[in-house]
């Protein structure tokens, strides 16, 4: 009998493809929510782009590129392109499996990496379903 990596219990039997297409059908229906349609242009118009024209601008705009400035940030565009990914993997992965009772020498040494991917399949899935606009 294979051993799995990801245990999902309470869902003896389910297939991962079966959750993410209830991923999908249950946030397809929920996509037309008026309330939610003012967030997503916040988001997608000026938040999203404002913090990516500002990390990779740092230091032109508020060091000049003078390395002696207080506001010089070494390497500013890897810390933007590297940290985000690193928190998602870090929260999805390690924590909050720890905060639901999951041991954490289950999760490691690589258990949280195949956690994490499948928290980042299903929150494509919800990211791609509530980003389509009206």
């Amino acid at each position: 009998m294979p051993i799995s990596l990801v245990d999902y219990e309470g869902l003896i039997g389910v297939s991962l493809n079966s959750i993410l297409r209830k991923w999908h059908r249950n946030y397809s229906a929920s996509h037309e929510l008026p309330h939610l349609f003012p967030q997503k242009m916040f988001l997608w118009i000026f938040l999203y782009p404002l913090i990516i024209f500002v990390a990779f601008n740092w230091n032109y705009l508020f060091a000049n590129w003078y390395e002696d400035s207080p506001f010089y940030i070494a390497h500013i565009t890897k810390i933007a392109a590297i940290l985000p990914p690193s928190a998602y993997v870090i929260t999805r992965g390690v924590v909050l499996p720890f905060r639901r009772g999951v041991k954490l020498w289950s999760i490691f040494p690589l258990r949280f990496i195949v956690i994490s991917l499948i928290c980042l399949m299903a929150d494509a899935i919800k990211a791609l379903v509530f980003s389509r606009l009206k």
